[in-house]
């Protein structure tokens, strides 16, 4: 039975409105290209805020085209225009009848790859990419559109960041760079990026450069100890919805939780919504264990004990977590087979013991599982730095 049940939830956006607010007024007063950053460390809740902006935006289909999910630029097939491309028609909601002659084009160009002709593929791939353009060009002069993209930060290449004068040595993703060449000529289509903050000055001010785009800014707050109430409450709703009873016990435990004790979890995440969400998993499991530990009054000593108690799961599901933090491209049975040194049909059921961990992401398009950043980074600190790993 996993231990941990975030994942297993859905728990709709809490905390935070007044900066959701004024995303949702910043894109409405929009009439030109826009691109507007969202940026925080990582377990800031990024990603679930610019959901919960296109959730917000799409209750008035009316005033704009919103799109229906995230365009994340962690993963590298969105680093290029075409693959960009095809994500963002993904994301968009169909039916759209402009958006059905890409399709056409974009088919076109699996049957020249079939040919194995360089030239009239590379050709084919760029009329893809133009005739995307032009589509979005004729729906934005409808009706404004909304995108959204995220992990912003992985779309530069160098690991440090300085002031303008480095930014010449930057290297930046080709998707990024035609995405800033091609916005200004869209009309009035509003780009919400998710990144951190090492990366946020550097993106905004490469986007500043280009005439004709309107760029915008809100950086993220941590959540205060009236969010993080309302947070538990709205995690205690959903898990008393669950037909899992171990889900059901623990959202016993979260409505019986006293005020001193929602102080001190609010306390011990610092208001990180990654940290609190685990922090949840880890108390509902054996809430006496956990906060009895007196260290456990700042977010370092927290990382620390979620480690330890991940360390101290089920041997086989331990093991998949440490196998599937040396794999942060993503794993599939296969490549977790090779990883462990197993067989696949075994790799299969190791990676449904995982789907439900509230650290745990499962990108819809091919079912491969990834961690929270964040999870990928604590691993690092706390596992992998060890010299004789």
């Amino acid at each position: 039975m996993n231990e941990f049940f975030g994942g297993a939830l859905s728990v709709p956006h809490v905390g935070r409105e007044e900066q959701l607010e004024q995303i949702v007024a910043q894109v409405h007063t929009c009439s030109s290209p826009h691109l507007i950053f969202v940026s925080a460390e990582g377990g800031f809740g990024k990603t679930r805020m610019l959901m919960a902006v296109l959730e917000r935006l799409r209750l008035e289909p009316d005033r704009c085209l919103c799109a229906r999910e995230l365009v994340d630029l962690y993963h590298l097939e969105h680093h290029t225009p075409l693959g960009l491309v095809w994500a963002l028609y993904l994301a968009l909601p169909p039916p759209l009848e402009p958006l059905s002659r890409f399709r056409s084009e974009y088919d076109k160009l699996a049957r020249i790859r079939l040919s194995g002709d360089a030239i009239s593929i590379k050709e084919q791939q760029q009329a893809v990419v133009a005739r995307f353009a032009a589509e979005l060009r004729s729906i934005a002069a409808e009706r404004p559109v909304v995108i959204a993209l995220d992990t912003a930060e992985r779309v530069c290449y160098q690991t440090t960041f300085g002031g303008p004068e480095k930014s010449a040595d930057l290297q930046y993703a080709d998707a990024w760079k035609w995405l800033l060449e091609q916005l200004p000529g869209w009309g009035n289509v509003s780009v919400l990026v998710a990144g951190r903050p090492i990366i946020r000055d550097t993106l905004m001010r490469n986007a500043s450069q280009q005439a004709g785009l309107t760029v915008g800014d809100h950086t993220l707050a941590a959540f205060d100890v009236n969010d993080t109430i309302q947070y538990l409450e709205a995690v205690q709703r959903a898990a008393a919805q669950s037909p899992i009873v171990s889900i059901q016990t623990a959202a016993n435990l979260l409505r019986d939780m006293s005020e001193e004790f929602r102080v001190r979890l609010f306390a011990a995440s610092r208001g990180r919504p990654i940290l609190l969400a685990l922090c949840i998993d880890l108390a509902t499991t054996s809430p006496q264990r956990f906060f009895a530990i007196e260290e456990l009054n700042d977010s370092q000593d927290l990382e620390v004990a979620i480690v330890r108690r991940i360390m101290e799961m089920a041997d086989d599901l331990r093991t998949v977590m440490q196998a599937l933090g040396r794999l942060p491209k993503g794993a599939t049975p296969d490549l977790l087979a090779a990883a462990l040194d197993c067989s696949v049909p075994q790799a299969e059921r190791f990676l449904d013991s995982v789907r439900l961990l509230s650290f745990v992401k499962q990108r819809p398009a091919d079912r491969k599982i990834f961690l929270h950043d964040e999870m990928y980074a604590m691993l690092r600190r706390h596992v992998f730095g060890d010299p004789g790993d």
